[in-house]
């Protein structure tokens, strides 16, 4: 039962605030009461900590997640910005993802986000036509970074410059279509993340559909990144 293989995720969150700590793993035990038969697939990147829910195990497919960073616990859907929010909870400014902080256990509406959990996991059914729901009930630790920056580091550590970008509909779609979503979350996360900002912060259709036929191709070769020399790591 993956609800109690939770050994890899305690010792992620183990560099986190005690507090931090239990909103993140009170959250979980939400989540998976209420979906035991998805999976849960869990990101330990350089700055935060990521672990969601879905029907596969791709990050695409991911409906919602728990993210445990610097400034706190966030609860948030992938594709946020399309689901009905009559209370205007959800914060986020981005193409898709929306989020609700949670400073605490007691600030955290249940009753109301089982609502946004439920509408976020239908969407994802829809999403996945075809595709065979596997594997099930399982907890997947998909990336474990090597440099990390954890709470309580001096101030004249070198700090993450990259902002964050959500990925969009249209890439996703596109790295889908192509048969190339292990090619892309096999490579490192800042790649992921340069190439989803490259992308999407083109001015003109034409800009962005070239940049994302150039990711496509480095996708589908795997030994070039934005133009320059690549090797990724050896398959086993």
């Amino acid at each position: 039962m993956s609800k109690a293989d939770i050994n890899n995720l305690l010792e992620f969150l183990d560099a986190y605030p005690p507090e931090s700590r239990k909103i993140a793993i009170w959250l979980r035990d939400f989540v998976w009461e209420l979906y035991p038969d998805c999976n849960e697939l869990i990101y330990d990147n350089y700055n935060f900590l990521a672990f969601g829910w879905g029907a596969t195990d791709r990050m695409s497919d991911i409906f919602c997640n728990i993210a445990v960073g610097t400034r706190g616990v966030i609860f948030g859907f992938m594709r946020g910005v399309g689901l009905d929010d009559p209370d205007g909870l959800l914060s986020g400014g981005g193409n898709q993802f929306r989020s609700l902080r949670v400073p605490d256990k007691k600030s955290f509406p249940k009753t109301y986000a089982k609502k946004l959990i439920t509408q976020a996991y239908e969407n994802s059914l829809l999403r996945l036509k075809d595709r065979p729901q596997l594997p099930n009930g399982k907890t997947i630790v998909k990336s474990i970074s090597k440099k990390q920056r954890r709470p309580g580091m001096k101030k004249d550590e070198p700090k993450l410059r990259r902002e964050r970008h959500p990925m969009p509909d249209f890439v996703c779609e596109a790295i889908e279509k192509a048969n190339l979503v292990e090619a892309y979350e096999a490579r490192p996360p800042y790649q992921r993340n340069d190439y989803i900002g490259w992308i999407t912060q083109a001015k003109r259709l034409e800009t962005r559909d070239a940049r994302l036929a150039q990711m496509l191709d480095e996708l589908r070769r795997g030994d070039s990144y934005m133009k320059m020399a690549y090797r990724g790591k050896k398959a086993d």
